[in-house]
């Protein structure tokens, strides 16, 4: 009972001292403009609050929200408008400027040296496009279903590569799909490239990204050629990075009508197990530009010119390629047209 007596005083005493701590001080200055002299003891609520509030944060008017950092805009391959009438359009940024190195070996050396990893790039996910063909072709052949999601993909690789899939059986669609879905020998694009290019020294590949050659049609889509004969609206394509230069060519071989005789020799060096090579395959370009069977040769000569460089760029097989005999394509052309007619595309 006397120990209870005790608790009782000692908690009054110290509610006592927190009713004193607890009193705020309203008195007002003495002197205006002048602050009061600080009390030895903070007293109360302004004791507690100055003890624990936050501090300050820098104040945002109104109207001006905070600045979010932005990703910066990628930029046009080429400026199609120019300040002034008569101007060159702005230079890609991505693309080396060939024409400033004069010495023409060392040229070729760098021109093989940026393109070759481009082109293998490209090469790379065709052929996972094409071996994810076999392991599907693989499963149907031995019975097992095909997911939803596989289907879509192949309703959707369809599309891309321009085949209808109207009237083919199961077997029909995979063959198509590989005659198409196939890699660009890398000696013929480099030599492509080259000639189309002039070895990386065209205005279109240096303002444009333009190493092949291709035209667009919608206007504005590129450049206009200085020479393109009045009434016609086609130009040259202009692209956002030299690898979409790439990717675009290697699509337009493997989906476009005109070359059917390209895809349908290439297949054929796939079924006899063999590497396809850009000599061989060069036979069915003959559509690529009006000179025809002169273009076919024109890329042959690149090819066995520089064979020593393109090896050295990456593709150190292509120093032990060795030519095949024209009239020998011709006649396995001439053979499997027939048999391959409504077939591979």
């Amino acid at each position: 009972m006397r120990l209870l007596k005790v608790l009782l005083v000692v908690g009054c005493l110290l509610l006592a001292s927190l009713f004193t701590l607890a009193r705020l001080d309203f008195r007002a200055p003495e002197t205006e403009g002048e602050e009061a002299p600080p009390s030895p003891v903070q007293t109360g609520l302004v004791w507690l609050f100055e003890r624990f509030k936050l501090p300050d944060m820098p104040a945002v008017e109104s109207g001006q929200p905070t600045e979010t950092p932005k990703e910066p805009p990628l930029p046009r391959p080429v400026d199609l408008s120019p300040a002034r009438p008569g101007e060159l359009p702005t230079p890609s940024a991505a693309f080396p400027n060939f024409a400033a190195i004069k010495d023409i070996k060392e040229r070729k050396k760098r021109f093989f040296e940026f393109m070759g990893p481009l082109v293998e790039a490209e090469n790379l996910q065709v052929q996972e496009q094409r071996l994810q063909i076999l392991r599907l072709h693989e499963g149907v052949q031995k019975g097992q279903e095909m997911s939803v999601y596989d289907r879509k993909w192949l309703r959707q690789l369809c599309a891309q590569y321009r085949l209808s899939t109207e009237e083919l059986s199961v077997d029909d669609l995979f063959q198509q799909l590989l005659v198409r879905v196939d890699m660009v020998p890398p000696e013929l694009a480099l030599a492509q490239a080259a000639i189309e290019s002039a070895w990386g020294q065209s205005r279109f590949a240096y303002f444009g990204n333009n190493l092949f050659g291709e035209w667009c049609f919608t206007p504005g889509c590129g450049i206009v050629p200085a020479a393109r004969p009045q009434g016609k609206t086609y130009e040259v394509a202009a692209f956002l990075t030299p690898i979409h230069a790439v990717r675009s060519y290697i699509q337009n071989l493997n989906a476009h009508p005109a070359y059917r005789q390209f895809r349908a020799l290439r297949y054929q060096k796939r079924l006899a197990g063999e590497r396809p090579d850009g000599h061989s395959l060069a036979l069915g370009l003959q559509k690529y530009a009006a000179i025809g069977m002169e273009y076919v040769d024109k890329i042959r000569t690149v090819i066995r010119q520089n064979k020593r460089q393109m090896s050295s760029a990456g593709f150190p097989e292509l120093a032990l390629l060795q030519e095949e005999s024209p009239s020998l394509w011709a006649a396995l052309w001439a053979f499997y047209s027939g048999h391959l007619e409504g077939g591979a595309g």
